[in-house]
């Protein structure tokens, strides 16, 4: 455990971070230099982003490892979240554009615990790197509604109901600021994994 959070421990980051390679274990160059407490130092213009991972983190983005190369990590996360499709390899977890939830755990916090996926998003699973879709909790609405209508054939002649009945009526979400999503507001930030 370096710096007191454990192999698998996911923080959030805030900063920029370089582009990932389509291949299995991409691996930023290392630095070309170290302080006197071994961190990175760097020499050669290359950004702070680019050096996270050789700083023992990655972006928790759904990629494939192979499970030689992270036993650590690997040892923590095991297939949770997927294998890639491949022996030999697992998946960090892809918490991309998501937020997250912290585990029930037996806290009834979470009302629609029997309704969470796998990771893939196939087939019950309620546990951690579970996933849970989009919801919108039922509610209605009451307003007052005249029990009858009145209507006269004389000019002039004003009436006046007030004579109410509470109704009750589900409505549909209308459109507000997003049709897209029911949502808090937020900041984006990286979720990252340590994985040394």
């Amino acid at each position: 455990m370096i710096g007191g959070i454990p192999i698998g421990g996911v923080c959030l980051y805030v900063g920029e971070v370089a582009q990932v390679s389509d291949t299995a274990n991409p691996a930023w160059p290392k630095p070309n230099a170290q302080d006197s407490t071994g961190a990175p130092v760097v020499t050669d213009g290359v950004g702070a982003a680019a050096l996270l991972e050789a700083q023992g983190w990655m972006v928790c983005d759904g990629r494939a490892l192979r499970a030689a190369s992270y036993p650590q990590l690997y040892a923590a996360l095991g297939t949770i979240h997927g294998n890639g499709g491949q022996d030999g390899m697992f998946q960090l977890p892809d918490l991309r554009g998501v937020f997250v939830r912290g585990v029930d755990n037996g806290s009834g916090a979470d009302p629609d615990l029997g309704n969470r996926l796998q990771p893939s998003g196939e087939g019950a699973y309620s546990g951690v790197g579970s996933l849970q879709l989009d919801a919108f909790h039922t509610h209605t609405h009451t307003y007052a509604r005249p029990k009858q209508a009145l209507t006269s054939d004389q000019t002039g002649s004003a009436y006046s109901v007030s004579d109410e009945n509470e109704q009750t009526s589900d409505l549909e979400p209308q459109a507000a600021v997003s049709q897209n999503e029911t949502r808090p507001r937020n900041v984006a930030a990286y979720y990252i994994i340590r994985y040394t």
